[in-house]
């Protein structure tokens, strides 16, 4: 939960700093966040076997679709080769 908190907290600092990416940075906070909220709720409620891995196959598809569909709104996010090596 921790890490997820900071996520969107950079992503919500690059929104407001990098106004071309706005869209792009709010995506991805909206679906860490959706993401975040979902695996709380999951932890938390009592469900037979077949329903749980069914909840954690949707959550996993939200983690894994939040980032495609925020790379490709308006260009997605730039990289920089110095922060990589």
């Amino acid at each position: 939960v921790v890490m997820r908190v900071a996520m969107v907290a950079q992503w919500l600092r690059a929104a407001a700093q990098d106004p071309p990416r706005r869209t792009a940075c709010l995506t991805y906070a909206l679906w860490i966040t959706l993401a975040q909220l979902g695996w709380i709720v999951a932890s938390f409620i009592h469900t037979s076997i077949p329903v749980t891995a069914g909840i954690v196959v949707a959550l996993v598809l939200v983690e894994v679709m939040g980032p495609v569909i925020a790379e490709r709104r308006q260009g997605g996010t730039p990289w920089h080769a110095h922060h990589i090596v």
